[in-house]
């Protein structure tokens, strides 16, 4: 594209300062604030890139951070993320509130038993607007290699953040993702079939 599409090399980056080691595991548009996520760490971009005045707030160092970018949604409340120890919320684009305190211990409890391992990195959520839920799946897998597919101990939590309260779905796999159309809830499982070939299915 010309003209003003395109994106100038030398002014479409800025660099956010930190001093916890580690790569970008996630960013969320929170409430006019960029959220940029370590696995760790947590920092709050705000203001404007063109005129370069950004500003750049820690949220938190060597503590929470976010797990998977995918499992990142925003809200009316509040944008809710997944951490490697449980649910979080930023609201107002900086407060740290813990939203999961209710179910976070499954994150702790799950790690013993290697076949109920919560793969974090490859959890999904949606947020279902109209209900006012967060729905995140975290798969537990089977397989190997390329043949690896979410197995029945994978979970499906959902959080009503207009009630504060959590449930979870079970029987549910979501391990291809999920999407609302004409207000149904759609999703894709990924697991495998009767001759152990991993396989997609759609559902409502």
């Amino acid at each position: 594209l010309g003209g003003t599409h395109t994106f100038p090399l030398d002014s479409n980056f800025f660099t956010v300062p930190a001093t916890i080691r580690g790569g970008i595991s996630g960013m969320i548009s929170s409430q006019g604030n960029l959220i940029v996520g370590k696995e760790n760490a947590l920092y709050s971009v705000s203001g404007d890139l063109d005129d370069l005045t950004i500003t750049i707030d820690k949220i938190t160092e060597g503590g929470i951070g976010i797990a998977c970018h995918n499992a990142s949604r925003d809200t009316p409340r509040g944008s809710i993320f997944l951490s490697k120890v449980g649910f979080y919320m930023i609201a107002n684009g900086y407060h740290l509130l813990e939203v999961g305190a209710q179910i976070n211990k499954i994150f702790t409890d799950s790690q013993y038993q290697s076949s109920l391992i919560l793969q974090l990195r490859r959890s999904f959520a949606f947020n279902v607007e109209r209900q006012e839920k967060y729905m995140c799946f975290i798969p537990t897998e089977s397989g190997t290699g390329t043949g690896k597919y979410a197995n029945g101990t994978s979970t499906v939590q959902v959080y009503d953040y207009y009630h504060d309260a959590w449930g979870d779905y079970t029987g549910l796999n979501m391990g291809g993702g999920i999407t609302v159309m004409d207000e149904e809830l759609y999703w894709l499982s990924r697991q495998d079939d009767s001759v152990l070939t991993v396989t997609g299915r759609l559902w409502k």
